[in-house]
């Protein structure tokens, strides 16, 4: 994961359906996710698929723990290695907060 100001980064690889919520965060949050790209030199994606929408934008009314994704996919779409079958998820947020990010799988 990574945090600066107003964007949280996250590498997700999955075999069930999730969750990403957020506890501390009132304003508007968008999540954008990327199925295939490059991180420092390293390629993601190549086993991938999207897991629900590309791009989500929410307006939170409370810090309480808030849905702000629902995958109703897996990130693996075939075989291979996490990073093969991983996506990018981009949160994005007023800047000065800096929100707890939870990311769970659906029972």
């Amino acid at each position: 994961m990574e945090r600066t100001q107003g964007e949280t980064t996250l590498l997700v690889a999955s075999n069930a359906a999730f969750n990403i919520s957020s506890i501390g965060m009132v304003g508007n949050v968008t999540v954008t996710v990327e199925k295939t790209g490059d991180i420092g030199g390293t390629t993601f994606g190549a086993s991938a698929q999207l897991p629900g929408q590309r791009t989500q934008s929410t307006f939170l009314t409370t810090a309480f723990e808030t849905s702000i994704y629902q995958a109703d996919e897996k990130t693996a779409y075939r075989q291979g290695s996490p990073i093969d079958q991983a996506v990018l998820i981009r949160i994005s947020y007023s800047g000065v907060v800096h929100p707890e990010i939870k990311v769970e799988t659906a029972l």
